[in-house]
């Protein structure tokens, strides 16, 4: 992390679609078509542009999760709709654009308020469109309630709602025989699936997946069952292209990854439309998933590939089809640690920051991402400085002369620097790895250069605060924000990034997947045009906070789960006493910068009901913001926080008391502590702290 650490929320919405025809390779003349965009959004908004240039309906998903948007494919193949994404409290430009100009006039909405608000509907209601909203309490219902809208269905498929590859694996077919794809649960039956099945006439069901996805007692409940099985989601994508291969057009197949539901959930949609399978990849793919493309592409007159080359590059393209893959990662050597240095160290770069005065407000770590220029790292280590210096490995020091790229929903940025002679790293794919590989981290924590620590892989797919990183042991120190993630063939496969919370062996990655699409927006924008700023919460329970010691009750109905918890704000201390308390906690926790001190809240959390028997993770620093007295929400702190810390795991019944910290203004008298607040402002707890 940059030693002046500071938390990301982006507000730039980017708008850089692309549809492009590649060449194509091995012995076939059908051309391949790239749609993609710089984000999710965006590519979501180049398919639709590719398959529709008008439509009166479109179908409008949450873009940062995928429980309740599986089911949809078939509703918008209904409609003829496309699908679109958005955010929780407001249309992105790009989708809203898509909207315009695709002449919508109807739009359903996928998922209750929690996930998309109804500002949304306001803002759709704006623009002269009907939005209808389909929601049910959980994922389950929601699919129900997309199902009832398929008239007298003879089949029915069933996939579990724990994952999304299998549902967009079917979902083409699904579509295009309209045929209701109903998530569940592995153990057991939810009542909104049994009354559904009691009042429809159901000849026969596809269960995707064996009995360790969805058990006996579950399957056997729906009509004539039967189940299409693979040993992982890519084998049950080619078992299922196999077994409706027939039903599919014969001109031509879609791509997408099977490392991320947003392109493949988009682009079935477009799928169904032209009746044509989807194919899942990951950076190595199986040879039945190379047999099958290269049996399709035998008749095909097109090849669509969803998203760009950071999540599905060229050369696996060509890969597929038999041809030498150049780019694929190498699987034939382990190297050591030592190795590993030596390898990368050409590739990581220090990166000094300052203020306009030219004061220095921190350093952190880089990769070489081009040989052009572009460098990697994490976008708080930019945010709010106005100038930036870049030590390359040879010793020379480069100006940071603009921001080529940035994403909007990840701590991620790419600087240019002018050089055309740079080494950039090898990258691959975050799916390359899997839980216990040994990993390595590489750059210059505390402002040591060439610094590498090894870890393990925790988990691949960590949600924190909507957003997914790679979880490792390595240990991630003050410096390294914006270093490698190394995996033992010596390949980048996450870019380091702040310990997200304060336990032990808890470090982030962000996956490479997820910065890559960066690297070529090239908005050449400078340093300081995007300040990190969050807007103030319009919720009216802002001005009423609740006092000290005094329990609040809180209902959350969030996009995969609801729960109910009581939540007291015990008590506060701000100023020099709260200053000795965290320099007691961590002798290298910062001064308050000037005009500000740290205000620490003692909170108590008890956790009275959470649906289906879930856990529910309780990280003070993330799920509780301070509000000034003037409406601002202020940044959240990245400092070691005193013990005990309130950053815990509760099951139903269970309680947890632990600071919280945070940074005021010395002359904000009264600040307000939220939580549950929506992404646009409402709703939520408030509490004093005076």
């Amino acid at each position: 992390m940059l030693k002046k650490k500071k938390t990301v929320s982006l507000l730039l919405t980017l708008i850089i679609t692309f549809s492009l025809s590649l060449p194509t390779f091995a012995d076939t003349s059908a051309p391949i078509t790239r749609l993609a965009g710089a984000d999710r959004y965006a590519t979501a908004q180049a398919i639709a542009k590719a398959g529709w240039t008008q439509s009166d309906y479109a179908v409008l998903a949450y873009g940062e999760n995928y429980p309740d948007a599986l089911a949809a494919v078939v509703l918008a193949k209904k409609y003829n709709a496309p699908i679109l994404l958005t955010d929780t409290g407001s249309l992105p430009k790009i989708t809203k654009q898509a909207l315009t100009d695709l002449q919508v006039k109807n739009v359903f909405i996928i998922g209750g308020i929690g996930v998309i608000s109804p500002s949304i509907e306001t803002e759709l209601q704006a623009m002269g469109i009907t939005p209808t909203r389909l929601a049910g309490q959980d994922r389950y219902e929601t699919s129900i309630k997309i199902a009832e809208q398929i008239s007298a269905p003879s089949d029915l498929i069933v996939t579990t709602g724990e994952d999304y590859a299998d549902a967009l694996s079917i979902a083409p077919i699904a579509g295009s025989k309209q045929i209701p794809i109903i998530l569940v649960p592995k153990d057991y039956m939810p009542d909104s699936v049994k009354n559904y099945i009691s009042a429809m006439q159901i000849e026969k069901t596809y269960v995707i997946g064996d009995s360790s996805l969805i058990a006996d007692k579950v399957a056997n409940q729906f009509p004539n069952p039967e189940r299409i099985v693979g040993a992982d989601k890519y084998e049950r994508n080619i078992a299922i292209d196999k077994e409706f291969n027939s039903n599919f057009n014969s001109g031509g197949m879609c791509i997408a990854t099977g490392e991320g539901f947003a392109d493949a959930l988009t682009g079935a949609a477009y799928a169904a439309k032209l009746s044509e399978p989807i194919l899942l990849v990951n950076n190595s793919p199986t040879d039945e998933t190379k047999k099958y493309y290269q049996e399709r592409l035998t008749n095909a007159d097109n090849v669509y590939i969803f998203g760009g080359t950071g999540v599905i590059p060229d050369a696996l393209i060509q890969g597929l089809s038999g041809s030498a893959q150049n780019d694929a990662p190498s699987v034939n050597k382990d190297f050591s640690a030592s190795e590993i240095a030596q390898l990368l160290k050409p590739s990581i770069v220090s990166i000094e920051v300052s203020d306009s005065n030219g004061n220095e407000l921190g350093y952190a770590s880089g990769v070489i991402a081009t040989s052009d220029g572009k460098i990697f790292t994490n976008y708080h280590v930019i945010d709010g400085a106005a100038s930036a210096k870049v030590t390359l490995p040879d010793g020379r020091v480069l100006d940071v002369t603009n921001i080529s790229g940035y994403d909007p929903k990840y701590d991620a940025v790419v600087l240019q620097v002018n050089a055309k002679d740079l080494q950039p790293a090898k990258f691959s794919l975050s799916s390359t790895a899997q839980i216990g590989d040994e990993i390595y981290t590489l750059g210059n924590p505390l402002g040591l250069e060439d610094t590498i620590s090894d870890g393990l892989i925790s988990t691949i797919h960590r949600v924190v605060n909507g957003e997914t990183y790679i979880q490792i042991s390595a240990p991630i120190s003050p410096g390294s924000s914006g270093g490698a993630l190394i995996n033992e063939q010596g390949e980048v496969i996450g870019i380091t990034t702040a310990g997200l919370t304060d336990g032990q062996d808890l470090n982030f990655a962000i996956p490479y997947e997820d910065f890559a699409v960066t690297k070529d927006q090239n908005l050449n924008m400078p340093l300081g045009a995007s300040p990190n700023k969050r807007t103030a919460p319009t919720s009216s329970a802002i001005t009423n906070p609740g006092p000290l010691n005094v329990t609040q009750t809180i209902v959350v109905n969030s996009f995969d789960t609801i729960f109910t918890a009581d939540v007291t704000v015990d008590q506060i201390i701000r100023g020099a006493q709260a200053w000795t308390m965290m320099k007691n906690a961590n002798a290298l926790n910062d001064l308050p910068k000037s005009g500000y001190e740290y205000l620490l809240a003692k909170i108590s959390f008890k956790l009275l009901d959470i649906d289906g028997g879930k856990s529910l993770s309780v990280v003070g620093k993330s799920d509780f913001n301070l509000v000034s007295q003037e409406g601002k929400v202020y940044d959240q702190v990245l400092e070691v926080v005193p013990d005990p810390k309130l950053d815990t795991t509760l099951y139903k019944g269970a309680a947890n008391q632990g600071w919280v910290v945070f940074l005021v203004k010395s002359t904000d008298a009264k600040p307000t502590i939220s939580y549950g607040v929506n992404d646009d402002g409402t709703g939520g707890i408030w509490f004093k702290t005076y």
